[in-house]
């Protein structure tokens, strides 16, 4: 056969591309011709070879999807009839995927004649169930009515879809019943073998050998409640569910595996709240309890492999039956009854789960993973849907129902696995503190008391290697400083990601629980992290009695080998439970502060005195027996550094407002100023003395963190008194090796001066002050102000230089702005010379290779910092700090020519330009602004930088890019009129220069701020292309009248063409652009809009639809094409939709 030998030829491992090429053309030319489907019937009935087949089958896909309308009425009937008789024939020897693709085809031919043209289907469907040889085939066509009529193709009409949801819902109580039957007859058909005994009561004692993390049982104690319900549910006729199936055979095994495939797939669409009885639930349990059982089938038979996997494999599909309904949020008309028998069979799984086995720790080990995920899918949503229903019954007893949960939980032996747990728990708390919100409060909270204090110590024991060491010791625990370095949050608190080790995440994702637990019971959960963090305090401050000296050197004189390993769990717990108690100063904070301050204090004292005792004893040099205690004291030492840091919130609320007495005559006292000075200035000690001892990049850089959170958020007088931060001011410009460390000194140290104190302090300092800051930015802004940018510029042989190195500093020539800039700074660095005179310049080349730029870009880096950090604070602090920095600010402007290719200090010049319009935009004045934004304009209009940019395969020169683009976007967003002036600028830019470049190109790094530029534009610059209503009321000109026209089509063709290209972020960003406009403008009422535009906007939108280019927005696109039809009216939009 010719289409035999073809299909052999193509998928051989001989054939090349080319020819698979023609044969494919060949094929497809087949598949076009009129009468194809008869050559396909015939060669599908006379045909052995699998690749026919499915060509055949694909063939007759294309004809029903495509053709089947243009087809005569014997035709249609002939291809249904031939494809229902050939699947009965033959769905026992054909393989599976032809087996359902010939009920897929007979069910697309229902899915556009049924009932008209298709009468008998239904039917013809339904009586195969009659027989045991077509039962399977019948649960397949079921399966695939489903999910082929249930949610049929868009290609077919919302009139059609909708009489089909209709006609397939009439049919489901039936599906229903015989997918129940099918069931039922499994378990009749095994119900002689059953041998097994029902699971114990609740209320049975169990006893628990050890688990591994010592957490086997829960305190929670059970009471007689639950097995008197027990007692009457198992005298009733749902008796069964205490049955555990024995193996099934084959085909047993095979129907049932159908048949919860089809009820978990009619579950997601079907009404489940008229459909559901508790007979059908109690049958889906039977199976789900297949996989709770593993060891059962063993003492059946000895088939331990086989059976293991079967029943583990229905389990998984069972469960996944009972999520759908779970998830549908069911409520029954029988509601009381459908819950009752939930949450028993709910009961039932969890005891079985949690039964103890011979010879191991927890029967969970041997079951199935995918059946472990599924099931606690299932409490996830037991908990989260019906949970607070049955709470407050008397019939449903809560606490036993927790406490199994409790032991299901700490019985995990998957990570990921004890993580779904703790999702549950976590669903659970939230639903007591939405509780706790109510008038209520006690009495929602205290009954779950004791519940929720052994969750929070089981989880404390979890975190802890004394209780939990061999699975934590399987976690990876590398702490990895350059995450650090670049993370504000505290060091232990870095959250989740790629980046974190899996000791963090798991740590992180237990603390934060714990955290939920103590904001319900704020001192029972902190007592229970003081109380063994206190008692590791006071054995590591008692390690100096174990130091010896050896050869000038300390030795901590520990070796023994079982001595090293518990003094490893405990500085790993130390440093574990120091991050608890960070974590839970929040419940110190707010109303709770008064009354907790004195616990705080103390907290606070005892954090300090480890920060000193660390930093005195120098324990990171101490030498030990084993290497891992030394990143132990590392570790540990860094931690109560941020502790520390995590405790400033309390200090900084304490500092706060409403402790200030007013007395007659306006004189303000704090009550807690004493104290608030003692703990600052212990923790400025705490900060700073580990600056200067060589201590390990950890330890500084948390020392450092806490010094900037400090001069952030308590702005006290106190740090200015301190010689430890006096010294500071001395040697910041030089104090470390660390660019990034050096960086936050400076910040803090600038924070110090610049930042107000708080109102009751009586002599603010000023002048001080202003005097000091303007002498310490001088310092370590020097090597910026010494730079003679006119002779930079003019340098040719420099000039020279950087064109041979890879053009990475090509220089500009100063241009206008930039000159006028020059005149307004003034030139203040060169008055220190003397008149005539030239200070004397080193080659930018011999600059740049002896550190000019690393230093440039840090400096500015910082200042951007600072200006960030003055956003919330008042005018005063601005206008000083703009007095300090101005020089710095307007000579990066000058700078920027020079640098244009120098990508690093381009970004970090732009960045800070950027905050500096942000913050100090009043400070600059117009007239700087002005100059400042046309140098970057003309720098980036001349000698094609922005291609060059754009087109380089450099990330940072695209970040470039995009903070100019955000630059002029503030620009174009502000009100005064100073400013209008750069639109016309702006807009030729972005559509001359950049959209050019990137209409036809995937680089949405470009895009999105480009587009968002163009709306802010156009949103807060109306009045440039549309004169405003008062001026058309004065006779000024009609409603539809337009300025700048030209540049207008020209913006909203790049919207348009937006449209047609895959990037789904900026599809949605620009429609939602667009609607902003005409909600606001009513952009598309505009006649320029509306005569030029509006027609090819629609036709673009329509084409989307038809070729589904945007599937996931579809919603929207349907939306914006109905808002724009509105406005053209019926006549055009009917003209536009038609053939023609």
């Amino acid at each position: 056969m010719a289409l035999e030998g073809l299909m052999t030829e193509f998928f051989g491992l001989g054939t090349s591309n080319t020819r698979k090429r023609d044969i494919e053309t060949i094929l497809g030319n087949f598949g076009q011709q009129r009468g194809a489907w008869k050559q396909c019937l015939y060669y599908l009935a006379h045909t052995h070879n699998s690749y026919v087949s499915m060509y055949c089958l694909t063939t007759l896909e294309n004809i029903i999807n495509k053709q089947w309308v243009g087809l005569m009425p014997e035709e249609r009937t002939e291809i249904r009839t031939t494809l229902y008789r050939f699947v009965l024939e033959n769905h026992k020897v054909a393989p599976y995927y032809i087996r359902n693709k010939l009920v897929k085809l007979v069910v697309d031919v229902a899915r556009l004649s049924w009932p008209h043209f298709y009468p008998d289907f239904f039917t013809n469907v339904l009586s195969l169930s009659r027989s045991p040889d077509t039962v399977l085939l019948c649960i397949v066509f079921l399966q695939t009515i489903s999910e082929e009529l249930a949610c049929p193709r868009e290609e077919l009409s919302y009139s059609r879809r909708t009489e089909l949801r209709r006609l397939l819902s009439q049919q489901v109580p039936t599906m229903l019943t015989l997918l129940t039957g099918l069931l039922e007859g499994v378990v009749e058909k095994h119900k002689n073998a059953v041998t097994a005994t029902p699971p114990p009561s609740p209320t049975h004692s169990h006893s628990h050998s050890p688990s591994r993390s010592g957490l086997s049982s829960s305190p929670i104690q059970t009471g007689s409640l639950l097995s008197n319900m027990f007692h009457s549910l198992e005298s009733g006729p749902t008796q069964r569910m205490g049955w555990v199936l024995p193996p099934l055979d084959p085909e047993s095994e095979t129907i049932a595996s159908l048949a919860l495939n089809c009820l978990t797939h009619l579950f997601s669409w079907i009404p489940l709240s008229s459909l559901i009885t508790p007979h059908l639930l109690n049958t889906i349990f039977l199976f789900a309890s297949l996989g709770a059982d593993p060891q059962h089938n063993r003492h059946h038979n000895g088939l331990l492999e086989k059976s293991c996997v079967s029943g583990e494999s229905l389990g998984v599909l069972a469960m996944g039956a009972i999520n759908e309904i779970m998830s549908k949020n069911c409520v029954p008309h029988d509601f009381e009854d459908f819950l009752l028998q939930m949450f028993r069979n709910t009961f039932q799984l969890l005891q079985r789960l949690v039964r103890e086995e011979p010879n191991t720790t927890s029967r969970l080990q041997l079951l199935d993973p995918s059946y472990i995920d599924k099931f606690s899918e299932f409490l996830r949503l037991f908990v989260s849907v019906h949970l607070r229903r049955f709470e407050n019954n008397s019939q449903f007893p809560v606490l036993e129902f927790l406490a199994l949960l409790f032991r299901y939980t700490f019985r995990q032996h998957c990570v990921e696995a004890y993580f779904n747990c703790l999702d549950v728990w976590s669903i659970f708390l939230d639903h007591l503190s939405a509780k706790a919100q109510g008038s209520q409060e006690q009495e929602g909270i205290t009954r779950y008391t004791d519940a929720l204090i052994s969750l929070a110590r089981g989880i404390l024991h979890k975190i802890q290697l004394r209780h939990n060491q061999a699975e934590l010791e399987e976690l990876d625990h590398e702490i990895r400083e350059d995450i650090l370095e670049n993370n504000n949050a505290y060091y232990g608190e870095l959250g989740e990601g790629e980046d974190v080790s899996e000791w963090h995440s798991f740590f992180t994702r237990n603390l934060e629980l714990v955290t939920k637990i103590a904001e319900l019971l704020p001192d029972q959960i902190f007592t229970l992290v003081y109380e063994p963090w206190n008692d590791a305090t006071k054995i590591y401050l008692s390690l100096q009695s174990n130091m010896v000296e050896q050869d000038g050197q300390r030795r901590l004189n520990i070796s023994a080998e079982h001595e090293c390993p518990r003094l490893h769990c405990l500085l790993r717990d130390l440093s574990s439970l120091l991050q608890a108690i960070g974590r839970l100063s929040t419940l110190f904070l707010g109303e709770e502060l008064p009354k907790r301050s004195t616990t705080a204090v103390q907290v606070i004292e005892k954090l300090v005195q480890m920060a000193n005792y660390s930093t005195g004893l120098k324990l990171f040099e101490v030498q030990t027996a084993v290497e891992v205690l030394h990143s132990d004291f590392v570790e540990v030492h860094a931690q109560v550094l941020s502790t520390l840091r995590a405790w400033v919130h309390w200090l900084s609320q304490l500092y706060g407002q409403q402790f200030v007495q007013v007395f007659p005559g306006g004189t303000q006292t704090h009550q807690h100023q004493d104290t608030c000075h003692t703990i600052n200035k212990q923790m400025l000690v705490a900060a700073t003395s580990i600056l200067n001892v060589g201590a390990p990049p950890l330890i500084v850089n948390c020392g450092v963190h806490l010094l900037l959170s400090l001069s952030v958020m308590v702005r006290s007088p106190v740090a200015l008194e301190m010689n430890q931060v006096q010294s500071l001011y001395v040697q910041a410009p030089s104090i470390s090796s660390d660019l990034k460390v050096r960086g936050l000194i400076l910040r803090a140290l600038v924070n110090f001066l610049l930042l107000p104190w708080p109102s009751f302090v009586v002599d603010h300092k000023l002048d001080t002050r202003k005097h000091h800051l303007t002498s310490f930015i001088n310092s370590f802004t020097s090597d910026i102000r010494k730079l003679d940018v006119q002779r930079l510029a003019d340098d040719k042989s420099m000039q020279e230089s950087w064109d041979v190195t890879n053009r990475v500093g090509m220089c500009q020539p100063i241009t206008g702005a930039a000159r006028l800039i020059l005149a307004m700074v003034g030139r203040t660095q060169g008055t220190d010379q003397p008149a005539g005179s030239h200070p004397r310049h080193t080659p930018i080349t011999h600059m740049i290779h002896h550190g000019v730029t690393p230093k440039l870009c840090d400096t500015l880096s910082i200042i951007q910092y600072q200006v960030g950090e003055l956003n919330n604070t008042d005018k005063a602090s601005r206008e000083l700090y703009y007095h300090c920095v101005q020089d710095v600010i307007h000579q990066a402007i000058l700078l920027f020519p020079i640098y244009v290719q120098h990508t690093s200090v381009c970004e970090e010049i732009l960045a800070l330009m950027v905050v500096v319009m942000q913050v100090l935009r009043v400070q600059l004045g117009p007239v700087r602004v002005e100059a400042t934004i046309q140098t970057f304009l003309d720098v980036f209009t001349t000698r094609h930088h922005l291609q060059l940019a754009i087109t380089a395969d450099n990330p940072a020169a695209v970040r470039v890019v995009d903070k100019f683009l955000k630059l002029l976007e503030l620009i174009v967003s502000e009100p005064g009129q100073s400013f209008k002036r750069f639109i016309p600028n702006t807009i030729t830019l972005c559509m001359d220069h950049i959209y050019p470049i990137i209409s036809d190109h995937t680089s949405p790094e470009v895009k999105s701020p480009l587009f968002e530029l163009l709306r802010c534009l156009l949103e807060h610059n109306w009045k440039y292309f549309f004169k405003p209503s008062i001026h058309i009321s004065l006779g000024a000109g009609n409603w539809d009248s337009i300025e700048n026209e030209a540049q207008f089509i020209q913006i909203m063709q790049a919207f348009g063409q937006s449209f047609m290209q895959p990037d789904i972020s900026i599809f949605k960003h620009n429609l939602e652009a667009m609607e902003s406009l005409n909600s606001k403008y009513k952009l598309y009422h505009k006649g320029v809009f509306r005569n030029s535009l509006l027609v090819h906007f629609i036709t673009v939108l329509l084409q989307v639809l038809v070729h589904r280019s945007q599937d996931l927005l579809q919603e929207e696109p349907k939306y914006h094409v109905t808002a724009r039809c509105a406005v053209i009216g019926h006549d055009v939009t009917t003209s536009m939709l038609s053939p023609s």
